[in-house]
């Protein structure tokens, strides 16, 4: 909340990519539609606490650069 008052654009990592490839095994749509719903969530509850003075630009998209995907035990990212 006081990030989004102050103005400060929020950005997203999801992280541990790895796991879901190598562990989980899951499918490549499987894994899109459940990172879109983590994404539709995060931005629901940033919707909740935004103002209303940043409109458009708190919402999150991987198209925008404003999430992140990474495997921190591997050291890689990218947006």
């Amino acid at each position: 909340r006081q990030a989004l008052s102050d103005r400060i654009k929020p950005v997203l990592t999801i992280n541990k990519l790895d796991r879901a490839v190598l562990e989980l095994k899951l499918e490549h749509e499987d894994m899109y539609r459940l990172f879109k719903k983590h994404i539709e969530n995060v931005n629901v509850v940033i919707s909740t606490y935004s103002d209303g003075s940043m409109p458009g630009e708190a919402c999150l998209s991987p198209e925008s650069g404003s999430v992140a995907f990474s495997a921190g035990l591997q050291g890689w990212a990218f947006t």
